[in-house]
């Protein structure tokens, strides 16, 4: 399917394929108070892997962060307990945030009442 633009020319998009990548954030990355999803081990290997399925953290795993300060270990709850995790293996996972349905404040959003 090629695209074109009004004028006749044609998309250069529609000529090349790029690679697109999903970036998740890190769990160095999300903020105190927030549940989030262990997704994958970035950077890591076996052995960090291990450790990690050792404390009981798996792919998958629901996480909420108690205590990130940026720097230093990142506190999570995991499974009913309290983990610390240095802060190399915190950066090392990624994740993805659990949105839920809030409602916006729409109040201040311009306009009528």
């Amino acid at each position: 399917m090629d695209a074109w633009y009004r004028d006749g020319r044609r998309s250069l998009i529609a000529h090349y394929s790029f690679p697109v990548t999903i970036v998740m954030p890190r769990l160095t990355e999300i903020k105190k108070g927030t549940e989030c999803i262990f997704v994958r081990l970035h950077d890591g290997g076996r052995q960090r892997l291990q450790r990690l399925v050792d404390m009981g953290i798996l792919p998958g795993e629901p996480l909420k962060v108690i205590d990130n300060q940026g720097h230093g270990p990142v506190m999570i709850y995991v499974k009913g307990a309290r983990v610390a995790l240095g802060h190399l293996i915190a950066a090392a996972i990624e994740v993805r945030e659990i949105a839920y349905g809030k409602k916006e404040d729409r109040s201040d959003a311009g306009g009528k009442s």
